[in-house]
């Protein structure tokens, strides 16, 4: 069940702006780049795929909490995430992997019996995107793999969570290995979530077929008897290490099991709260530790900014909205903040930290688990939308329909200029009024579209709204 039937909608300020750009110049730059991204190994936390999945779940976090009326470059941004992951580049470690941990030839990244750290990232990326009304990646052979100008593997969204499905259930653990032979709980959970997302827009029912299994999975096999979580287990010998159960592992599972175990995750969280959390006279603090002290977009040590920018995303997502914001503001006096060019990021922190920043940052309590679980309100995929804005002369602060009308809060990139916006999904051939645009009202055509001209010069509100 969805926490609120009217999700709220909130207007972006010009700092919320500025470190949304890093995320949109790393989406919308050429397929080929990779600019802006750490460049690391392709088999661990700093890997290319993670990095480009949590760049979509940042874009469709923004998008769901204060623009779910924008597509434009914003969707652009989206789904380049989604079609980098078919680079080599991205998914070439699986042979590899698949050679050395199952003694396999096969190459194909989806018709396999393990790497969840694939399809379970992606897919979850995959359906949020969806979620906003664009199944494209849901066609067959939306999704490509490509080897080489001979070989390529096409797969979809539905192919994704039917592998997640299938090696759940062959799986004595339910939950099965990212790379071969080792079952992390937290890449599971993108395992869970792609099947959720895959229920509730394709009407499979691979979350209820295992449910209980997934649950006790959780509970028994990847929790120790003091509710900490148990980060990696090893499907052969059972056993798993020490640094893969302190705060580092428990937050990101706590977060992300909110969205189909919130008894865990609550559970989960408030242990955090009782029993590792403290506050120094100035902020909450974590206990130092190796995995707090590690930020795993880059493997640097010393900082725990990464760690931190966890805390803040895990407690806005439980509600402790206390923690969350004294969490971030620790993350701003620590993290080091640059700006160029309009662009802002922390320099103290990998791309995936200010990635997940961006989360933490643009999230609400029970976000992830409505925007997973519920989708967007019916009003949201049909009413009014801005399809088209200049990137990055319009910042879209806000963009949000009740069926009938447009609200719209847009900023200057840089100088102010006249722009022209494209709204669709308007009833086609009939009048509009517009308030904060250049006319007064706008003709839609018969694909039901309309450009509207906006003098843009600091914050600007524009509506639309039908004649009749």
């Amino acid at each position: 069940m969805p926490s609120t039937s009217e999700p709220d909608v909130r207007t972006a300020s010009e700092d919320d702006l500025a470190h949304l750009r890093l995320a949109l110049d790393l989406g919308l730059q050429p397929l080929e780049n990779f600019d802006g991204f750490d460049h690391r190994d392709q088999f661990r936390e700093a890997a290319l795929r993670y990095q480009l999945s949590i760049l979509g779940y940042a874009l469709s976090m923004y998008r769901y909490t204060h623009t779910p009326a924008f597509s434009g470059y914003l969707a652009e941004a989206q789904r380049n995430a989604v079609v980098k992951m078919g680079d080599r580049r991205v998914w070439g470690y699986w042979p590899l992997e698949n050679a050395w941990g199952r003694f396999s030839l096969g190459r194909d990244p989806v018709r396999n019996r393990d790497n969840v750290m694939l399809t379970g990232w992606q897919g979850a990326a995959v359906g949020m995107y969806e979620s906003f009304g664009d199944d494209r990646f849901s066609r067959p052979g939306g999704l490509s793999y490509v080897w080489s100008d001979d070989v390529r593997y096409d797969h979809d969204f539905p192919a994704l969570a039917a592998s997640i499905h299938r090696n759940m259930t062959a799986s004595p653990f339910t939950l099965f290995s990212c790379e071969p032979r080792w079952i992390y709980p937290v890449c599971n959970a993108f395992g869970v979530i792609t099947m959720q997302l895959s229920d509730r827009l394709h009407g499979t029912e691979y979350v209820a077929d295992l449910q209980d299994d997934i649950h006790r999975s959780y509970e028994m096999e990847f929790q120790r008897p003091d509710g900490r979580s148990i980060g990696v287990r090893n499907e052969t010998l059972g056993m798993s290490w020490n640094i893969w159960a302190g705060q580092g592992v428990t937050l990101p599972t706590t977060y992300w099991l909110g969205a189909f175990a919130p008894d865990l995750s609550h559970r989960s969280w408030w242990l955090t709260r009782r029993d590792a959390l403290t506050h120094d006279g100035h902020h909450y603090r974590l206990p130092r530790s190796a995995a707090t002290r590690c930020d795993a977009g880059d493997y640097s040590f010393g900082s725990d900014a990464f760690a931190h920018v966890f805390l803040a995303l895990t407690a806005r997502e439980v509600g402790d909205i206390e923690v969350a914001d004294d969490a971030l503001d620790y993350v701003d006096s620590v993290g080091r903040r640059s700006d160029q060019d309009g662009v802002a990021r922390y320099e103290g922190l990998s791309t995936q930290g200010n990635l997940y920043a961006l989360m933490a940052r643009f999230s609400r309590p029970a976000a992830n688990r409505d925007l997973v679980g519920a989708g967007l309100p019916t009003q949201w995929l049909t009413g009014p939308q801005l399809a088209e804005a200049p990137y990055p002369d319009v910042l879209v602060a806000r963009a949000v329909s009740d069926g009938r009308d447009l609200d719209l809060v847009l900023f200057p990139g840089a100088t102010g200029s006249r722009v022209t916006l494209v709204v669709d999904r308007l009833v086609p051939r009939r009048t509009y009024r517009v308030r904060g645009a250049v006319t007064e009202a706008v003709q839609s055509d018969d694909d039901g579209r309309a450009r509207v001209q906006v003098d843009l010069a600091g914050r600007t509100a524009v509506r639309l709204d039908p004649t009749w």
